[in-house]
């Protein structure tokens, strides 16, 4: 059996860029420009790509780099 495994290495999500498509669990994100949310006092610096929910990563937390696609039609 041929298995190939495109996944790339684990990086931290503090070294990635907006734009930049990652996982956590299974959910992909993309790293947006920090945006401040004041009543939990942190930014929120992630966009869950199927929720359109925004989340909170801290620099040190290691991530998955995915290839994603866009397909408009």
């Amino acid at each position: 059996m041929l298995i190939k495994d495109f996944r790339k290495p684990e990086n931290y999500f503090g070294n990635l860029t907006p734009g930049t498509v990652f996982s956590v669990n299974d959910a992909f994100y993309m790293v947006i420009e920090p945006i401040e949310e004041k009543e939990l006092g942190v930014f929120l610096n992630a966009v869950n790509l199927e929720t359109g929910e925004l989340a909170h990563y801290l620099d040190t937390t290691a991530v998955q780099l995915v290839d994603a696609e866009l397909c408009v039609r």
